[in-house]
């Protein structure tokens, strides 16, 4: 009996916006419409936003079989307006962290009050990008995404298990010299979060969001440290301590997604 291939790997499906763009032009420039030359430069940078807005404003000019079918296509270049938008939004959340913009500032403009949302709404943006927009509205394609790395999963789960006593005792330490890290109002409330869960039992939920808010505090402090000029720890025992949850975060993060 034949083998079952395994599924290949889901992602954004890749429309060429061109061919669908002139079918636009050709339904418009053939309508009697006295605005028809109006129609927007396929060429012109943004076209496909530019031909959605002409379309739905002279789609009375079109014969009812023709705005059926045009209907249809204006979707196909919004979910490809979606997806430009989803890489574009991830990238200036990524660039903006790697600037040193706190997760609160980033959340900012896009109404998120949490440094939590902010986080959350770059994983999703993730995964919208790699599977496309639908994928955050359609849960069978998130479950296919999740049992495609389950394997990771089972590598960071696997870490935690073994690691996460050694992760709770240098994440107390590190909050022994707390006081002499250089810290702003979002690395406190990281702190304080980790705090929190350190006096919660022991479970695979919890180990997971330690060593997390571990990584996030020390990304941070790093931020912070180096936006004022000071070093990350300011004596001896915390740079140790630091130094500890260091080498647990690095372990943890080679089997994260970045």
């Amino acid at each position: 009996m034949d083998q079952k291939r395994p599924p290949k790997p889901l992602r954004a499906a890749v429309v060429d916006t061109s061919r669908v763009v002139a079918r636009f032009e050709k339904r418009h420039t053939t309508a009697d419409n006295p605005r028809r030359d109006e129609f927007p430069d396929p060429e012109a940078p943004g076209a496909e936003l530019a031909v959605v807005l002409f379309a739905r404003n002279h789609k009375r000019a079109l014969p009812r079989l023709a705005r059926r079918a045009e209907a249809i296509d204006r979707l196909v270049l919004i979910q490809q307006l979606r997806l430009l938008l989803d890489r574009e939004e991830l990238t200036a959340l990524q660039d903006g962290n790697e600037a040193g913009a706190t997760w609160r500032q980033l959340g900012d403009p896009l109404g998120i009050t949490t440094k939590n949302g902010a986080v959350q709404r770059m994983q999703r943006l993730r995964v919208a990008v790699e599977l496309g927009p639908s994928a955050l509205r359609a849960p069978h394609v998130l479950r296919a995404h999740e049992r495609g790395e389950a394997e990771d999963e089972d590598s960071r789960s696997s870490w935690v298990q073994l690691n996460h006593e050694r992760v709770r005792r240098a994440s107390a330490d590190f909050l022994l010299h707390r006081a002499a890290l250089t810290t702003d109002d979002d690395a406190v409330e990281w702190l304080d979060d980790l705090e929190d869960l350190l006096k919660e039992p022991v479970s695979p939920t919890c180990e997971a969001s330690i060593i997390t808010h571990l990584r996030f505090a020390v990304e941070e402090i790093d931020r912070v440290s180096e936006e004022v000029g000071q070093t990350p720890a300011c004596s001896p025992e915390a740079a140790v301590a630091l130094k500890a949850v260091r080498g647990l975060i690095g372990g943890y993060r080679r089997r994260s997604a970045p």
